[in-house]
């Protein structure tokens, strides 16, 4: 598999488990994990489109042309999701952004970065 679609892959999948882990807490009494909200259920959908988009075609070239952008539009829409969330937390005195949150972020920019980089890498595989 070539390094960008391996990398685009581990990114997809983190964020997909990001969904189920802890996005915030209040006070820390109460526990909000990405999958009690509709935010959760539109990151899987986004983070599973990178995924499968990531997994499309011969996975021993770089991903490229309408696909690769594709992923990357989904990977763009879940970072930003991610970071407006964390940011908009930021502004409560009684809640604490969960690690969760962090990751689907972190997941969301990294996939976007790596899918535009790495895209003309020649057909370096792992």
């Amino acid at each position: 598999m070539h390094k960008q679609r391996l990398i685009m892959t581990v990114c997809a999948a983190i964020g997909i488990i990001a969904t189920f882990l802890p996005w915030a807490s209040v006070m820390g009494l109460m526990t909000v994990k990405g999958i009690d909200g509709a935010d959760g259920y539109l990151n899987i959908i986004l983070f599973g489109g990178a995924l499968a988009l990531a997994l499309l075609g011969d996975r021993n070239v770089p991903q490229g042309g309408g696909m690769m952008y594709g992923a990357l539009t989904c990977f763009a829409l879940a970072g930003l999701l991610g970071v407006y969330k964390v940011v908009s937390l930021m502004g409560e005195s009684m809640v604490t952004t969960g690690f969760g949150l962090y990751l689907i972020a972190i997941a969301g920019v990294a996939g976007a970065v790596v899918a535009f980089i790495m895209k003309g890498d020649g057909a370096e595989t792992v």
